[in-house]
């Protein structure tokens, strides 16, 4: 079983992202009422993932040269490169 670390809250969000320090870094997004976590260090040139702009088809892009990141899976689009991805349990169920 997966061990469950609570890092925010609802509150805690700008602009629908937050910056966990848990297992290093890790940048939270809230998109639709769903959460995403992805490592904040890009795997091109470990730019800060946190700073990037989401795009329509639900990647993140790197501020720093644009390497773009798929939320749910932490491929890259059109590289081999990835990013690691965590489950963000949330609501009631998370409490238990």
């Amino acid at each position: 079983m997966a061990s469950f670390v609570r890092v925010c809250q609802k509150g805690n969000f700008v602009h629908n992202r937050y910056l966990a320090t848990v297992n290093g870094k890790v940048a939270i997004f809230r998109i639709d009422g769903k959460y995403y976590g992805i490592s904040n260090v890009c795997a091109h040139i470990a730019g800060p993932i946190i700073d990037g702009d989401l795009d329509k088809h639900g990647y993140v892009v790197c501020p720093w040269h644009g390497h773009r990141y798929d939320l749910k899976t932490g491929k890259a689009g059109g590289s081999p490169e990835r990013v690691e991805t965590f489950s963000i349990p949330h609501g009631p169920s998370a409490r238990k």
